[in-house]
């Protein structure tokens, strides 16, 4: 008001009146609930105290890989005798115009009102909210409490893919930690609608995989976004529940199926395939566990000053089916 009676000083104070009450009216009403969400160390804080944990309550920020961020600190708790229980996740609270406004200029949204991950058709992401958290604690402390488990956390691997290895961290989560990547029967793939990440994606698969041949391992692909959009920093922990609840349930579940798929997916020559329907999961072989690789990437290919990074950050996590359950 200040402002507006310098530039109006003959204005009559009935008229500045009405002026402040319309300002006044058009403040939004006070939202306890949207600013617990958007400050995230208050929310963290308000859980562990609802939740009687003792330890600490941490918040951290790793864009579109923060659950996977999240849970390899809290593995490192487990692992280390620190905790006995741990709950690590990830939350996108209600999305800001401001936000979507600052992401328009890193990411390209969608003209369309669907996204189809993996479709020639795509042109871009649709952001989504939306969050998902996780009961971690050591296999043994579960089985001795009766726990139901859904999954085990077999490998966590997170950094930037050379510019020209886009299939390297893959490598890392699986054959570095002496896991055959051949024996992953599920991607829960990153699949943003961006065709340029998209593509990237696929070509690490194929480097992986290769060609496919009669009786060969083939491995399913899919993304969560095409149901629920992207929803940021929670993305890979949606695809973690859906990988995990696929394990349990020993289905390899669809995703949104494209008008068209990408070619480079869509090649009947190549060991990867995109699940768009729902398929039992079966290994062929009892004493060969289940697998499941769940794929994030950040949209580093570019940043605020406007140059091009050599490589994307991205992380994969493989999760593996529980022995007690398996058949």
């Amino acid at each position: 008001m200040d402002i507006i009676r310098r530039f109006m000083p003959k204005a009559p104070n009935e008229a500045l009146d009405g002026v402040r009450k319309k300002l006044v009216e058009s403040l939004p009403a006070p939202n306890a609930a949207s600013f617990l969400l958007g400050s995230g160390y208050r929310f963290v804080s308000w859980i562990a105290r609802e939740c009687s944990f003792a330890g600490t309550a941490t918040v951290m920020d790793a864009g579109n890989l923060t659950a996977a961020a999240a849970l390899l600190d809290a593995i490192g708790d487990l692992r280390g005798g620190t905790a006995d229980v741990a709950l690590a996740g990830s939350l996108t609270p209600p999305l800001s115009r401001s936000y979507l406004e600052g992401l328009s200029g890193e990411i390209d949204f969608s003209t369309r009102t669907e996204l189809h991950p993996f479709a020639e058709e795509s042109s871009g992401t649709i952001p989504g909210e939306g969050g998902a958290f996780f009961v971690l604690k050591r296999r043994e402390d579960a089985l001795r409490d009766h726990d139901k488990i859904y999954a085990l956390i077999r490998s966590i691997e997170i950094g930037h893919n050379p510019e020209g290895d886009p299939s390297a961290i893959f490598r890392a989560a699986t054959e570095a930690r002496g896991i055959p990547v051949k024996s992953i029967g599920l991607i829960e793939a990153d699949g943003s609608g961006v065709k340029a990440m998209e593509a990237r994606e696929v070509q690490a698969i194929q480097a992986l995989w290769g060609e496919h041949r009669p009786g060969g391992p083939l491995v399913g692909v899919g993304s969560v976004k095409g149901n629920i959009g992207h929803t940021f920093r929670a993305s890979m922990a949606a695809g973690v529940v859906k990988a995990a609840l696929a394990l349990r349930y020993r289905v390899l579940p669809p995703q949104v199926a494209p008008e068209q798929p990408l070619e480079a997916i869509a090649n009947l020559g190549s060991s990867a395939y995109l699940l768009t329907e729902a398929r039992p999961w079966i290994t062929g072989d009892s004493a060969r566990p289940r697998r499941a690789a769940v794929t994030g990437a950040n949209f580093d290919p570019y940043n605020p000053i406007g140059i091009t990074s050599r490589g994307g950050r991205s992380a994969v996590l493989v999760l593996e089916e529980e022995p007690e359950v398996r058949t």
